[in-house]
């Protein structure tokens, strides 16, 4: 498929400065983890959204799996020899320290790019030949189906922006009337996501190709021109969303329409609406059998309290991401303007944990030792004493707290430190 992105412009950004500023050894390890041939550009995956999307027979499918076991040897070949090149790109940068090679290797990067696009179009133009005149006239579902299929999944800049809705759709237990009420909402949504995902993916594409030249040459100002451009496309493509998503919320009635929001909440902000420590504490401890009845009731009224102040931390983790998402610069991002412009979200984010750790202090007064001993996260390993066990060095002294200092004992999950972040 013509003009696939591999990550946000913002990766690209990242990828320059950490090949421009970090030391000669950083920067080898970090150099191009958007590789163009990380994964196969066609799966088996695919090949079943194809037989749904256009039911295809069982020969379709067959010659489809056939073609895909070609498609991946020529695929397999493809990425031995690029990461061949790698290899001899990250030897020379070793012996010459020459930052030449990477922008050489960028450019060897784009051939096998090329080349994988070639891989692809080659399995699309083959698999097109068997299908039927009515099967053909809905080749364009099939492209709208890839370009989110595989870009959306490269990450973005806004919450929200990555979210497929037809994915949320087709999660759901929906019977045949409720797919029947939905389906024009749904076609309406593919032609419009269509469009804002085409303009967001010629935005980042061209933020990636210039990048490199862009921070060589210092220009600064057209690096933030760029990057506000490309927010306020992916802007558009998460407003795309959320239009929709009321949408299909609305017709879909009370209860599965509250399922529907729900989950688009939680795919837009994975890292806000998860569960905490607190939540699978409280969770557990009600399945507890040795509970008694004033334990079990506290723990429901500790239950309840804990959920209306999660939901209204969340509902301030959520506001203040989405105003620093809208209003942080490339400068600030990399801790080159004032403040970062993090600091109102790392706020929320630790008013949050400190919920966790009262909710786990209150528990442990209800519950037995033995009781608290078996909640989640007690058995942590404290993953720092790594640095003493080596012992000395100035690495185990920082662990230690330095010379003159003791190094202060970490929060512990089951002591009420948050999770994780990502637990989902």
């Amino acid at each position: 498929m013509p003009g696939q992105i591999r990550a946000s412009v913002l990766a690209g950004v990242v990828c320059v400065m950490v090949c421009l500023l970090a030391p000669a050894e950083r920067a080898e390890a970090q150099q191009f983890r958007f590789d163009p041939l990380s994964e196969p550009q066609v799966t088996t995956e695919e090949i079943r959204s194809y037989e749904r999307m256009l039911g295809l027979s069982g020969d379709q499918v067959m010659f489809a799996e056939v073609l895909l076991e070609a498609y991946m040897g020529g695929y397999q070949e493809l990425r031995q020899e690029f990461r061949q090149i790698q290899q001899a790109a990250r030897e020379e940068f070793r012996d010459t320290r020459d930052r030449q090679v990477w922008e050489d290797l960028q450019q060897v990067t784009q051939v096998f790019a090329e080349r994988r696009e070639q891989l692809d179009n080659q399995f699309l133009n083959d698999f097109r030949l068997v299908l039927t005149p009515e099967q053909a006239q809905e080749w364009g579902r099939v492209e709208r189906f890839r370009r989110r299929f595989y870009t959306l999944s490269q990450g973005g800049l806004i919450s929200g922006e990555t979210v497929d809705l037809t994915r949320i759709v087709s999660d759901l237990s929906l019977n045949d009337e409720q797919r029947e009420e939905i389906a024009p909402i749904l076609d309406r949504y593919e032609m419009a996501l269509d469009r804002a995902l085409v303009a967001r993916n010629e935005i980042y594409e061209q933020g990636m190709r210039e990048g490199m030249r862009m921070w060589q040459n210092m220009q600064f100002a057209e690096m933030e021109r760029r990057f506000t451009e490309a927010r306020e496309a992916a802007t558009r493509l998460r407003d795309v969303n959320r239009q929709f998503a009321r949408q299909i919320e609305s017709s879909l009635g009370q209860d599965m329409g509250r399922r529907f929001s729900r989950e688009f909440q939680q795919r837009s902000f994975p890292d806000i609406y998860r569960d905490t420590v607190g939540m699978r504490a409280l969770d557990q401890a009600l399945t507890m059998d040795d509970l008694n009845d004033e334990q079990a009731e506290r723990i429901l009224q500790l239950q309840s309290g804990f959920m209306r102040q999660v939901d209204q931390a969340n509902a301030r983790l959520q506001e203040a991401t989405e105003e620093s998402e809208q209003n942080r610069s490339v400068r600030q991002m990399f801790g080159m303007g004032r403040g970062g412009g993090d600091a109102p979200v790392r706020e929320a984010r630790q008013a949050r944990e400190q919920l966790d750790q009262t909710v786990m202090d209150r528990l442990r007064s209800v519950l037995t030792e033995e009781q608290f001993a078996r909640l989640p996260g007690q058995e942590r390993r404290d993953w720092r004493r790594v640095l003493e066990e080596e012992g000395g060095g100035p690495r185990a002294e920082r662990a230690r707290g330095g010379a003159e200092g003791e190094r202060p004992e970490p929060r512990r999950r089951g002591a009420g430190g948050g999770g994780p972040r990502g637990d989902r």
